[in-house]
């Protein structure tokens, strides 16, 4: 798959259909990071996937590991992807964990929100409000009241003992289905043309 540049992109987002470019550039295909190593991409995959219970056609990398530059529609757009600055941004689609921590978060009574720190409140408030909304969560920030949110955790910071992967910094979202994965990345896409345009 060829890699756009970020010019070239902005192009494609004028005349291209929107769901094209995300299936195309920014769900499939070899992220941009591995494209000299497609082995230490599938050790990411295959950890992952031991770890967490899914499959490997659940999970892949978006932003600017994937394409090569952020596609962030704000002055971030175009910024090129450095293995040794940029995070890999790892997107898992899993109906069974996401409903499984959702639940989690949900059963924490009342009583006890009290007992938790401001940050975590606010984390949890933050998912409540927005994440959820969009079908999606940062495990991480619900650290304090999910188990399977430390198992997550877990096998994120797992990769650090992959010695080809150690000096990533992998960062996880999880999606409930592909379905809201789509949804959210087409607002994005769609919020990014809208901003070159003008």
């Amino acid at each position: 798959m060829p890699y756009p540049s970020a010019d070239e992109f902005a192009r494609l987002l004028q005349s291209v259909n929107h769901r094209k470019l995300l299936d195309e550039y920014v769900f499939e295909g070899l992220p941009f990071a591995f494209r000299n190593s497609s082995a230490d991409y599938d050790a990411l995959v295959n950890h992952l996937v031991n770890e967490l219970g899914v499959t490997n056609k659940d999970i892949t990398i978006v932003g600017s590991g994937k394409i090569g530059f952020s596609l962030a529609p704000d002055d971030d757009y175009g910024i090129a992807f450095d293995r040794n600055r940029s995070d890999l941004d790892v997107l898992v689609v899993s109906a069974e964990l996401f409903d499984k921590i959702w639940l989690e978060m949900l059963r924490v009574p009342r009583s006890q929100h009290a007992l938790l720190r401001q940050l975590d409140k606010t984390r949890i408030e933050k998912h409540r409000t927005n994440e959820i909304y969009w079908g999606r969560m940062w495990p991480e920030d619900l650290l304090s009241v999910s188990a399977a949110a430390r198992k997550w955790v877990a096998a994120f910071r797992g990769i650090s003992r992959i010695p080809s992967l150690a000096y990533y910094r992998v960062n996880g979202r999880l999606y409930r289905s592909w379905e809201h994965a789509q949804v959210y990345h087409l607002d994005g896409l769609r919020e990014l043309a809208a901003k070159l345009r003008s």
